[in-house]
């Protein structure tokens, strides 16, 4: 009596199943290159709290002074408008007119270069500036998630005052927060700017017979810097400036206005002069005193966490630094909302997956089953984690959310595949290999039907237009993503690694069989080896 083990890659198979046995190095190979591509693309991809969007969007901001309204829109934004009016790809055109300024919103399609537009908007300004008054300041600028600061200090101070306070923002720390990487701009708001004030007395102005003209052209002609020349004497070119900048309250004094029989006659002579600070409209204050903030903004497609984490440290180092008596606190973080919202989707996967294979354990009863079942969570999110990678997006409050809506679609394509294999071993397939062929010939049809059904409800959303299509795309592509990683995972590695691994289980649970030879009645055929018949018994 013979005894014989029949391994169930040894069984006989068709269709899919067959394709997959002979493929099967190659094929869990592959799945494993995946993910670990894909846990290493973790750790690379972008991180900031929304999509990277580029709205169709230009903002130019007039800055003209003190100028009324009625005037403003006149000689600043007619002319600014006007100009910008006929750039290619405007839809809409906004204006609104306040003193001394204005803002100029151009709406563009959805499909326009962004980049081109911001550039023809910006050469159409220039076109008018020398039409715009004197000193105007103009600012162009496209809209995208990255307009928003990352992260904000306020200072305040005992003992320093709100000029000091602003200046030790400007010259102090931001040089020290520009050289972060992922760093674009730093914004200063608050404290206040200081000016030497030139209060003009008219009764001196008049008995001295000097105008108001002669006073501006002389303060207008000492208070400069310029080059002066050049000498050139021994092999050395030596470059001369002229400095007339005022240094101290004393020397705008002292300057000459007009020259009154012989006599010359000094701006302290007829004006009042006295350290002043320039017109404030804002006032920013923190715990109750003035303060000054700093808005530090990131450049698009940057990883806000990073540059958060990279900020704290060298504020740290310059910490030390710091004149006594000045505070400063972070009053905001952007950081903080994104790894809040990590945690919340790390913790949704884990309860998520954690609740899916105790129910299916529940119903299963088979270890091994439930284990298949689970492995394919963290597959499927590092292969979409990697193919995220490739399409260029990032981790935010979208693909995150749409990272934790398809988990429960993921494991129901894992249970789904799993509970038909496990339903084929309990009516009694001979072996997993067989019951795996069962299960993947009974339901593939109506597997992939079911997927590509929900696929269907999702791609669409990719191609809306508009503020939602652009907010949308990056969730409904993440779980467009997963959804078709879960069914090539479902239908490719969970029927391999299910006849590989269940075969020992089953195998060892089950009687060996045993084969002998039996005689069948009748006369015996012709050409045969006297082998007739084959009896099983357990």
């Amino acid at each position: 009596m013979a005894t014989t083990r029949i391994d169930a890659f040894q069984r006989p198979a068709s269709g899919l199943y067959s394709f997959l046995l002979r493929k099967r190095k190659a094929v869990l190979f592959l799945v494993i290159l995946l993910t670990v591509a894909g846990i290493a693309s973790g750790f690379s991809l972008p991180v900031s709290l929304l999509p990277s969007i580029t709205f169709p969007r230009v903002v130019i901001n007039v800055d003209a002074g003190d100028l009324p309204a009625s005037t403003t829109n006149v000689l600043v934004t007619r002319p600014v408008s006007e100009a910008v009016a006929g750039l290619p790809g405007v839809r809409v055109v906004r204006t609104v007119t306040s003193r001394g300024s204005c803002d100029v919103d151009l709406n563009f399609s959805w499909h326009t270069n962004m980049l081109e537009a911001l550039l023809l908007a910006q050469a159409a300004v220039n076109s008018v500036r020398s039409q715009l008054p004197p000193d105007t300041q103009i600012q162009v600028r496209r809209m995208d998630p990255s307009i928003v600061s990352v992260i904000g200090y306020s200072l305040t101070s005992k003992t320093l005052s709100p000029v000091q306070l602003r200046d030790m923002a400007r010259f102090t720390l931001r040089p020290v927060f520009s050289r972060v990487p992922g760093v674009s701009q730093i914004k200063i708001m608050g404290g206040e700017n200081g000016e030497i004030g030139i209060h003009i007395l008219p009764d001196r102005l008049a008995a001295r017979h000097v105008t108001l003209q002669q006073v501006t052209a002389a303060l207008a002609s000492a208070n400069i810097l310029e080059a002066a020349g050049k000498i050139e004497s021994d092999y050395q070119l030596d470059l001369l400036e002229t400095d007339g900048r005022y240094s101290s309250i004393s020397q705008v004094g002292d300057t000459v206005v007009a020259d009154l029989d012989g006599q010359p006659v000094f701006l302290r002579d007829v004006a009042r002069i006295e350290p002043s600070v320039t017109p404030q409209w804002i006032r920013v204050t923190a715990d109750g005193r003035d303060a000054v903030l700093v808005n530090i903004y990131q450049q698009p497609g940057s990883n806000t966490v990073d540059i958060a984490a990279a900020i704290r440290q060298a504020l740290a180092r310059f910490k030390s630094h710091l004149p006594p008596g000045v505070m400063i606190h972070e009053y905001y973080n952007q950081a903080d909302l994104i790894t809040e919202a990590a945690a919340s989707v790390r913790d949704s996967i884990l309860i998520g997956v954690v609740l899916g294979v105790i129910v299916l354990y529940l119903f299963l009863r088979k270890a091994k089953l439930t284990l298949l079942a689970a492995a394919t969570v963290p597959v499927t999110v590092s292969i979409t984690v990697l193919a995220m990678r490739l399409l260029g997006m990032s981790f935010n409050i979208m693909t995150l959310g749409g990272i934790a809506a398809s988990i429960g679609l993921i494991l129901d394509d894992a249970i789904v595949m799993v509970e038909n294999i496990a339903r084929h071993l309990e009516l009694g397939a001979p072996h997993p290999s067989a019951a795996v062929d069962r299960s993947l010939k009974e339901i593939i049809w109506a597997f992939v039907g079911s997927s590509m059904t929900s696929l269907v409800v999702f791609v669409p959303l990719a191609f809306l237009s508009g503020v939602t299509g652009a907010f949308f795309r990056s969730l409904s592509l993440t779980m467009a993503i997963a959804l078709f990683v879960s069914l090539l995972v479902a239908i490719g590695v969970i029927p391999i690694l299910a006849g590989r691994y269940l075969s020992a289980e089953i195998s060892g649970s089950i009687p060996l069989t045993r084969i002998r030879p039996r005689t069948l009645p009748g006369p015996p055929i012709r050409g045969s080896t006297g082998f007739t018949g084959v009896s099983c018994t357990h």
